[in-house]
Formats: C-alpha cells, structure tokens, sequence
C-alpha cells in the first residue's frame, strides 16, 4: 500500500489546534454506542470524506511544533492521531469485517505505513510503541488506543485534550476493566477471564 502523503506549506503558521475540535465534531457525528459498545458509521464516513481533512492536522504537524507542546498535550496528540488514523485505514478499506482484513500474513494493518508522521513514513504499531509507550510510562493508554477491533477498548466519542487527559484517561481505564463484554471473574468457578489487549501489551 503507498503511503498517504500530505504536503503542508507550513500549516502550522497559524498553530495547532490542541483543542481538536474537527476531531472531536467528526466523532460526535460518525459514533455512538451501542450495547455497551462503540460503533462507527463506516459507511456514512467514506462517503462524506470529511475523515481527511482530522487526518491533516496530524500529518501536517511537524516535529519542531510537537515538541512544544507540554508532555500532556503530546500524548493527547498522539492518542488523537492513532484513533483517527485506525478508522482511516478501516474507512479507505470499507466494507470490510475486521481492520485484520487490510494486513496479510507477511504485515499486519498496524505494521501498513500508509502516512507520514512527523514527516517520515510510519504505521499504526510506530506510533504506539516507539512514540507513546517508549516516551509516556502511563500503562492507561492501552484503554485509549482503539485499534478498529470489536475486542479492544471502546472509541471514546470526545477528542482527548491535554489539560484533561488525566480524567479522560481514568475513566477509560475504568470503563474497560468494569466491562462484562471485556473482563468477567466467575465466583462459582473462581475464574478471571482477561481481555486480549492484556496479551497484546505483555
């Protein structure tokens, strides 16, 4: 697959917008839950494309305007840009079952370099493990990152902002250990089931 390539003039002159208020609009529009799991309007969100102009605003930050950002505001950035580029990869493969669909045996869809981050071709596994778990000791994000799976955590339908990742991130932790769908202890058996995201982060 070729990488999405964004060409930005300086899109960052006039500063990013850590508020993410076309991200946050587009969830508000495309998501909803639905017994007790999230569900995205795959469909609506292919035909409208408004998906591509949330993608922008990650693709075309560059490095020097991320690192200024506070420690919060980075990984808010980076949760952000995960989620949306997860349901990107999904939308631009529409109808499919799974988001394993798009990959193949020889390369899973997290391992697809199919945009370019901080201006070099990445995937969906680079920016969780070498840009947030290498740099953010915060074990929380695995509750936040919403790789397209029935199996993982539900995809919040708020963008995450710096000044309240904290709380956004508790409850999100919160939500996915207390959910029955996700993790069950049977008293009778004396038996906790675990949810795969445990494997997939060991």
């Amino acid at each position: 697959m070729k990488p999405l390539v964004i060409f930005a003039l300086c899109a960052n002159a006039f500063g990013l917008d850590t508020s993410y208020a076309s991200w946050n609009a587009w969830l508000r529009k495309h998501t909803f839950v639905e017994g007790g799991a999230s569900v995205v309007r795959y469909q609506d969100a292919k035909q409208n494309q408004e998906l591509n102009a949330v993608i922008k605003e990650f693709t075309e930050t560059d490095a020097a305007t991320f690192g200024k950002l506070s420690a919060s505001d980075q990984l808010a950035f980076l949760i952000n840009a995960y989620n949306a580029l997860a349901i990107k990869l999904v939308v631009d493969h529409y109808p499919i079952k799974s988001i394993k669909d798009v990959g193949s045996f020889w390369r899973s869809a997290g391992k697809q370099k199919f945009f370019k981050l901080f201006g070099k071709d990445a995937s969906l596994d680079a920016i969780a493990n070498e840009h947030i778990r290498k740099a953010f000791n915060d074990p929380r994000v695995h509750f936040a990152l919403v790789p397209a799976s029935k199996g993982g955590p539900n995809l919040r339908n708020e963008a995450y902002i710096g000044a309240r990742l904290d709380r956004q991130l508790d409850e999100d932790a919160t939500r996915f250990l207390k959910d029955p769908n996700k993790n069950r202890w049977d008293k009778k058996e004396r038996t906790l089931t675990l949810s795969k995201v445990f494997d997939w982060y060991d």
